[in-house]
């Protein structure tokens, strides 16, 4: 693949985007999985009375 020098990006900058890319990514799946974890606590007491007759 041939680079144009006036218009491509610089080896260290497809690097640089990649790990932004992948750090975002990273956040993304860190606060999915707190998120989904932190408030499970008081859905459950929840469910359990909604469950009982």
């Amino acid at each position: 693949m041939e680079v144009r020098p006036d218009r491509g990006l610089k080896p260290w900058q497809t690097i640089l985007i990649i790990l932004i890319l992948l750090a975002g990514v990273v956040v993304l799946v860190i606060r999915g999985s707190e998120d989904t974890r932190a408030p499970a606590p008081t859905p459950v007491n929840e469910d359990v009375h909604d469950i009982a007759p």
